[in-house]
C-alpha cells in the first residue's frame, strides 16, 4: 500500500502525496486523519486537483488517478516522470464538475514498481461550529 501524507495548509490548499507501491483511497470526509482530506470539524463538498507530479521506477509503470474509489471514473494515467499545472490553464483534473465531490483513488500500476505522486489541490468546505 502507498503511504500517504495528506498537508492541510489553511482553509482551502492541501497536498496529497503518496509514496511507495499500491494503491489507496483518500476520502473527501474522513476522520479527519491521513487518510481524508477534511480536518476536524470541516465537511468538504467538492476537491479540485489543480497540479500533478509524479515519478514511477520503470517505462512500464504509471500512475493511475480516479474519482469515486477504486472502481470510479479514471481521470488520468501518468507513466514515467511529469508534471501538469492545470491551474496555469484555469481548470482542475476531473471528467466533469460532479466528479469534483468523490473521493480520490490513487494506484502505481507495474509489477515491482515503486513512485511518488503529489497532488496540488483546493478544497471548497463548510465548518462545523457548535455554539454553547
Amino acid at each position: 500500500m502507498a503511504q500517504i501524507e495528506i498537508t492541510k495548509g489553511g482553509k482551502r490548499a492541501v497536498t496529497l502525496i503518496a509514496v511507495g507501491t499500491g494503491a489507496a483511497t483518500i476520502e473527501l470526509n474522513g476522520a479527519g486523519g491521513l487518510t481524508s482530506f477534511n480536518s476536524a470539524s470541516e465537511n468538504v463538498s467538492t476537491l479540485s486537483v489543480k497540479g500533478i507530479a509524479w515519478t514511477a521506477n520503470s517505462g512500464a509503470a504509471y500512475w493511475e488517478v480516479r474519482r469515486g474509489g477504486v472502481t470510479g471514473n479514471i481521470v488520468g494515467q501518468f507513466p514515467n516522470v511529469g508534471e501538469w499545472r492545470l491551474d496555469e490553464y484555469k481548470t482542475s483534473l476531473s471528467a466533469n464538475n460532479l466528479l469534483n465531490s468523490y473521493n480520490v483513488y490513487v494506484n502505481l500500476i507495474g509489477v515491482g514498481s515503486v513512485g511518488t505522486i503529489v497532488l496540488d489541490c483546493s478544497k471548497d468546505a463548510t465548518m462545523n461550529v457548535k455554539v454553547p
